[in-house]
Parts: C-alpha cells; sequence; structure tokens
C-alpha cells in the first residue's frame, strides 16, 4: 500500500488546492460567468436556518487508547484475486450484508462486496466517455443505485446495485463536490473560492437554477479545498455536511442548512484571525499540511452514534483519533489509535462501526460492546 488512507487525503487536498488556484485568469473569468449564470438566488426560502446545535467536546489530552475499550467483533478480508481490488477505500456504504464500496486509485469506480470478501461487482470505467469515472470521491446509496461525485467530470455518476450504468448529472464546473438528495435535489459544495459568494448551493431538480444556500465565510475565501468527504446521506434521509476549515456539522434537507453539531477541540482549532494569518499568503497551500493541527477526516452518523475521525499534528508525530458520541446518553469519549493500526472509519450501520486497517481488512467494531 504505497500510502497510509491519511498521508493519501493530505496529499489531495494539498494538490487539488494548488491545481485549483492555478487556473490562468482567462480559464477564471469564463468560470465565474458560467457560475454567475447559474448561481441566482430566485428561491428566497432557502439558505441557513436556526437551529440549537449540539456541542462536541473533543479532548487529544483526556483521549483513551483505542485497543483498551474496543476489539473487533468481526474482521473483513476484501477478495483480492479479481482484477478490480479495493486499495484504501474513500467511502463505504452497509446496505444488508453487502459493503458499497468507492475505490478512488486502482481502477476508480464503485464496488460491492458481502461480509464474507466476496466481490459481487465492480464497476469501474476511466476515460472522458458518458459513462465514465476518473476521481470519485464520495459514495451515496439509496434504495436502487448508487452514485458517487466525480471531481475529474465535475458530475454525480449512478449505477444500479448491479453495477451496471444508469446516469449522470453535470454540475457546476467549480464544485468539490455534489450529492442528490432523497427528494433528487443537488447540493453542490464550491468551497471558499475567492472569485464566487456560494459555497454551497441546491436545486430542486438536476434542470433546475441553483440556489445560494451558504455564503464563502470572508475569513475563508479563497482558500479552495477537496477532501474526501464533504457530504453523507444518513438514516434520516438527511445530509451531513462537513466542510474543511470548519469546526462544524451541518444538516442539509430540501434547500435549508442548519448548524448540527459545533465541534469543540479543547482550544486545538485556530480562530478565524489566526486563519487569516497563516493562510492568507499565496503559499497558503503548503501550509495545508501541517495548519490546522488538526484536520478532520471523517463524521459518521446514525440513529444512536455519531462518530468523528481527526488527525492532530504535534512537533513529534501525527496522531489520528476517533471520538465516539452517543446520542441517547448525550455522552462521548475520544480515543487515540494507540496501536496505529486503523485509518479513518468509513462506515456505520446499526452499532457496527467499520474502521480500514493497515493490514488491507476492514475491522468492524461493536460501539455497544466496549471492553
Amino acid at each position: 500500500m504505497p500510502y497510509s488512507n491519511r498521508a493519501y487525503r493530505c496529499l489531495f487536498t494539498v494538490i487539488a488546492a494548488v491545481i485549483m488556484t492555478a487556473c490562468g485568469n482567462s480559464d477564471r473569468a469564463s468560470q465565474k460567468k458560467a457560475a454567475i449564470d447559474t448561481l441566482i438566488p430566485v428561491d428566497t426560502t432557502a439558505g441557513l436556518v436556526t437551529a440549537d446545535p449540539v456541542t462536541i467536546k473533543l479532548s487529544v489530552d483526556d483521549a483513551r487508547p483505542f485497543s483498551k475499550t474496543y476489539k473487533p467483533a468481526q474482521v473483513v478480508t476484501l477478495d483480492d484475486s479479481t482484477e478490480d481490488i479495493v486499495g484504501v477505500p474513500a467511502a463505504i456504504e452497509v446496505a444488508g450484508d453487502t459493503l458499497y464500496i468507492i475505490e478512488p486509485r486502482n481502477n476508480p469506480g464503485f464496488r460491492a462486496y458481502l461480509h464474507d470478501g466476496r466481490q459481487l461487482f465492480s464497476y469501474s470505467s476511466v476515460g472522458s466517455g458518458p459513462e465514465d469515472i476518473v476521481s470519485p470521491i464520495n459514495l451515496c446509496v439509496n434504495d436502487s443505485l448508487l452514485s458517487t461525485f466525480d471531481w475529474a467530470s465535475f458530475s454525480l455518476v449512478f449505477v444500479d446495485k448491479n453495477g451496471h450504468f444508469v446516469k449522470r448529472y453535470s454540475v457546476g464546473e467549480q464544485a468539490v463536490a455534489a450529492m442528490e438528495d432523497k427528494s433528487g435535489g443537488i447540493w453542490t459544495d464550491y468551497s471558499n473560492q475567492e472569485y464566487e459568494t456560494t459555497r454551497l448551493s441546491w436545486k430542486p431538480t438536476p434542470d433546475a437554477i441553483e440556489v445560494e444556500v451558504l455564503p464563502v465565510p470572508e475569513h475563508l475565501k479563497g482558500l479552495t479545498l477537496v477532501s474526501m468527504m464533504h457530504f453523507s446521506r444518513i438514516y434520516d434521509g438527511t445530509i451531513n455536511y462537513v466542510p474543511p476549515l470548519d469546526p462544524r456539522v451541518y444538516g442539509l434537507l430540501k434547500g435549508k442548512a442548519w448548524i448540527k453539531y459545533e465541534l469543540d477541540f479543547d482550544g486545538l482549532w485556530p480562530d478565524e484571525e489566526e486563519i487569516q494569518r497563516e493562510l492568507g499568503g499565496n503559499d497558503w497551500a503548503t501550509k495545508l499540511r501541517y495548519f490546522p493541527a488538526i484536520k478532520k477526516t471523517k463524521v459518521l452518523e446514525d440513529g444512536r452514534w455519531l462518530v468523528i475521525s481527526f488527525d492532530h499534528d504535534t512537533e513529534r508525530k501525527k496522531e489520528h483519533y476517533i471520538h465516539v458520541y452517543d446520542k441517547n446518553s448525550a455522552k462521548g469519549i475520544t480515543y487515540r489509535d494507540d496501536e496505529e493500526i486503523y485509518f479513518a472509519p468509513e462506515a456505520i450501520s446499526g452499532n457496527r462501526l467499520y474502521i480500514p486497517t493497515k493490514e488491507d481488512t476492514i475491522a468492524i467494531i461493536d460501539l455497544s460492546q466496549p471492553e
């Protein structure tokens, strides 16, 4: 495995940031005009609505060793005898006995496996054609379809649960992520690009005009990041939105956004002035590897559990943490990956947390049964 999951994501973010900020002035002008043409705020009911967010306290200093509390209830070893194997998954969704996986590098595309590791199908078609996919980022699973955002073509690609291509929708050419909601609406994340005011948009149908839902925060303008997780559709049909450089999780539904969770990293998250000071120069993209010291990697949620994984960079090393919050008791505990064997958790189903490991397996942790 050439890169760790966390190293790959960090490298992906920095490279993407550099690439996107290296566009020529003429390209930016045409892209800006295209964005303006599609981002007319015609629906005045869309936007940020008032909510009562829950504050999640994540403490590095008080973190407990993960291995002392949780042991795998099951370990899945994916069949590696097939042509389209999985390296490090970019996303996993679980439906019954099936694991749906996005593979971002090795013949990028969709995979499906049973829990015994047998591959059900692989959809990989690299190229620039109408059924091709190059840079899949996230994964959404509904009753009949799988979809992912292909960053290379700025489009949503859909296949059925037998691995057959169904359709694709194009989104704005400055998009860094997109996802279809349960009503067929399209959410698009434009990150923090300096030449537009829109960070997050929504449209009720693929052919409708986009509506601005969230603007770019003033202190983040121009800091365009592409992470491996912006959107995730959760158990209740809403979408969780996790923007980089933002210590919060938003809920999304039918053009509305609200702050669900405020993430309190016990003083380790930089304030707005510090972000502007550290990332205000032309060398901001190179600094992203080291700043901020806290980097969110995944936010997973189901009816009972909220799981937040993040890295903490110190002068000595980078350490990985997993925070497990029980919504039933409103209590959470931060754990440190003390054995350094896990990547970021990729899925949660019931009480089961799915975590890829450095041994090319997927560990299934029963959150309701700590040691």
